[in-house]
């Protein structure tokens, strides 16, 4: 988390250095970039934030949240039998949720990036 930190701050302070360098007449293609760039540093360092609260959590996941998940991790989930004698799904820690969530706030995020990095050679391409 630390590490996390010390990169978006060192981004930025060079998100300052280099705005301070850009015309101020008008918005330039390079510094909406820089600025996604550091929305996106901000989504990274928010989301990881969240994702080490819940790693760390002792309590039992949600049966809703285990039901949400239980088209893919089909195998960890057990059925268990309760003192009523009812059925209830068990088998699955925080870390499983985490690390379903951090898959796919990586391809979002990927992606995102990619998509705006292509827009943004476009824009500069055409010009």
């Amino acid at each position: 988390m630390g590490y996390c930190i010390t990169v978006f701050l060192s981004f930025a302070v060079f998100l300052t250095i280099v705005s301070s360098e850009l015309p101020k007449t008008s918005g330039s293609i390079l510094g909406y970039y820089l600025m996604f760039q550091l929305g996106m540093g901000t989504f990274v360092v928010c989301f990881t934030t969240i994702e080490l609260r819940l790693h760390h959590r002792k309590d039992d996941v949600p049966v809703t949240i285990i039901r949400m998940m239980k088209c893919r991790n089909v195998n960890k989930i057990t059925k268990m039998e309760n003192q009523n004698g009812s059925f209830s799904e068990q088998g699955m820690a925080w870390s499983d949720v985490v690390s379903l969530l951090d898959v796919v706030l990586f391809w979002v995020s990927t992606a995102l990036v990619i998509i705006a990095t292509m827009a943004f050679l476009g824009l500069l391409w055409t010009r």
